[in-house]
């Protein structure tokens, strides 16, 4: 721009007899000083841009310590407050016997004092023998009962003193309830109050940057609106099998501000870059509007395809345990499997436990990088006063339990394509459930995708039902592992709010070794010598397919979000359905033509109600943002 300054002032005649070289030479050098300027205002707004998002990342792990420390000091705080007032009754205690001892040896040494002044003075008088030990016995009577009396007083005393201390100990107790709950609640808005402020100062410096006079480039800067959050992969329950969502997790998840990237942007004044424009003689720069777009999509299909090795990991995972249950071939070549008769409740009870002695160590070992607190949020939760919480976790650890024992049996029975089809009876129970529970009245589209579930279901099903060869136990056996896996979900819904995925995962894992391993030890159960290296091998290869899948599902939710993820999750019984077919051909995996639709309106019915809660979801969020910005 300074070289503006030193052009000679001419006029338009002189100018038209110049050189056309000096003319150019100036625009290139006005066009190098905007290119400068431009080049300086990006670097500087993107280290704004860095800035923001480290101060972003620390203060959401401030938050997360903040709520680590307040659950730290509230079990310190109970632990200390019980040994306090089990010293402060203790002392207490020994003041009052203590105050008592000297109360009966002071009236005693004063009665005594009295009855031997009495004694000298009738000796004294030369009263006769006989009556002077009547007159003795008289007053050992009157010193006795007057005895009695006081030592009736000090314990009526005493009583009414200790029931006064109860009274107020009752108190203080109520009162520190209360200010523990108001602890709570302070605490709970003040999380509340700093991630809003958080999602506020984001949006601030979108709206900042789309204002700018270079906007149309700083749009297009890479940006990662989840850098510092929690992941939202942590925050989706552990599924059937791999702890794979098969339904949408968000309905599970800690609520947390949405990404900045994703609110609406500050309408920008198009007047006022319009001068910009006119006195501007260098056309407009275009600005590389693909890279972060491109690099949006890159993500996206890793984790897309994540996701969907998720999916193929639990396919193979039901795929296994059809290969335990029945001897198949693998890919239509040698014969494998049948180590374990999937029709007794103890077998699938064996096959459970042994998936879980692989799986409860490994994920103990994983749960120190995915959540490094994870022992002591366990202990924590197992000191919890929280009745809702601990019922709740308990209760989706049981009926998680439930779940994979019935559907072991299901797939032992009538196929894994079948019996996860069947499976899918449970978004239509969640649904049920929500509207009782909670009052969630279910929509038009979620009843239509309600319905194609079910004549899906009923699709895949009829062939086997009708048909008097095959008994109908494995039907059965899937409709209650679709059932106990919605009571599964609506219990994680009720009770795993407060605390962290991973240690709610690590829990209900136990639970499963607990039962399992209780269950053979009250049921047995019996193995073909020659078979147990088979079904030891297919265990272990069932947990690492199961923890494999755990952390791929984690990684790939984290990076394409929950709600994208939930739709790649309803393909599974198509996947199982066509992995089984692949894998061990046979009459157990070969499927009918109808049973083939069955399995595609199912999957079909799965994917619509995943994108209606995902367009709910988001339009939700659009709202209360449009609200926040109102207010």
């Amino acid at each position: 721009m300074g070289r503006l300054d030193n052009v000679p002032e001419q006029n338009s005649s002189d100018l038209e007899a110049d050189d056309p070289r000096t003319a150019e030479a100036v625009l290139r050098s006005m066009a190098q000083d905007l290119r400068t300027l431009q080049r300086d205002l990006l670097t500087e707004l993107s280290q704004d841009i860095s800035r923001l998002q480290a101060e972003k990342s620390r203060l959401v792990n401030d938050i997360e310590r903040l709520q680590q420390q307040q659950q730290s000091l509230q079990a310190n705080y109970e632990v200390a407050l019980s040994r306090q007032q089990l010293a402060q009754q203790q002392a207490w205690a020994k003041q009052l016997a203590l105050v008592l001892a000297n109360h009966l040896q002071a009236a005693l040494s004063e009665r005594l004092n009295q009855t031997i002044g009495n004694a000298q003075g009738q000796g004294m008088g030369g009263l006769p023998p006989i009556s002077g030990a009547a007159t003795n016995a008289e007053n050992t009577y009157r010193l006795l009962a007057s005895l009695d009396e006081t030592v009736n007083r000090t314990f009526a005393s005493l009583r009414h003193d200790i029931t006064s201390y109860q009274s107020t100990l009752a108190q203080q107790l109520e009162r520190m309830h209360a200010m523990g709950q108001q602890g709570e609640a302070i605490l709970d808005v003040l999380v509340r109050r700093l991630s809003q402020q958080l999602q506020l100062e984001a949006a601030r410096s979108q709206g900042e940057l789309r204002e700018s006079p270079s906007s149309s480039l700083l749009a297009e800067l890479p940006y990662n609106p989840n850098a510092g959050a929690v992941p939202t992969a942590s925050l989706t329950p552990p599924a059937l099998g791999s702890s794979t969502p098969y339904g949408p997790p968000s309905e599970w998840a800690v609520p947390r501000p949405e990404p900045a990237a994703t609110m609406p942007p500050r309408p920008t004044n198009p007047a006022a870059r319009e001068p910009e424009a006119e006195s501007s003689p260098v056309p407009p720069l275009e600005p590389p509007a693909k890279a972060p777009r491109s690099r949006k999509a890159a993500s996206i299909r890793t984790g897309l395809i994540l996701v969907l090795l998720a999916t193929l990991a639990v396919a193979l995972h039901h795929v296994t345990v059809a290969i335990v249950g029945n001897s198949s071939r693998l890919f239509g070549g040698p014969a494998i499997g049948g180590y374990l008769p999937l029709d007794r409740f103890s077998s699938a009870l064996l096959l459970l436990w042994l998936r879980m002695v692989v799986v409860v160590p490994l994920m103990v070992w994983l749960a120190r990088f995915l959540h490094p607190p994870t022992l002591p949020d366990i202990r924590a939760f197992a000191q919890s006063r929280d009745r809702r919480m601990l019922w709740g976790i308990v209760g989706s650890g049981i009926f998680l339990f439930l779940s994979q024992v019935f559907l072991y049996l299901a797939i032992g029975q009538i196929g894994p394509g079948v019996a996860v089809t069947t499976l899918f009876l449970y978004p239509v129970g969640t649904l049920l459930l929500g509207w009782l529970l909670f009052g969630d009245r279910p929509t038009l589209p979620r009843l239509g995708a309600a319905v194609a579930i079910l004549v899906g279901v009923g699709l895949a099903v009829f062939p086997i039902w009708s048909n008097a060869d095959r008994s109908p136990q494995g039907v059965i056996m899937a409709v209650l592992a679709g059932i106990t896996f919605a009571l599964y979900l609506v219990a994680m819904q009720i009770g795993a709010r407060k605390l962290h995925p991973v240690p709610v995962s690590l829990l209900q894992f136990a639970a499963m070794f607990v039962l399992s391993s209780a269950g053979l030890i009250m049921l047995g159960v019996e193995v073909d010598s020659n078979n147990w290296g088979g079904l030891i091998g297919c265990g272990i290869g069932l947990g690492l397919l199961t923890v494999a899948s755990y952390l791929l599902n984690h990684f790939g939710i984290r990076i394409m979000g929950a709600a994208r993820a939930t739709i790649v999750a309803a393909s599974a019984p198509v996947l199982t359905a066509l992995l089984a077919f692949v894998v061990i051909p046979g009459s157990l995996t070969a499927l009918s033509a109808l049973q083939i639709l069955g399995i595609l309106a199912v999957t079909l019915g799965g994917t619509a109600l995943s994108l209606e809660r995902m367009v709910a979801q988001n339009r939700a969020a659009r709202q209360a943002k449009l609200r926040e910005q109102g207010n």
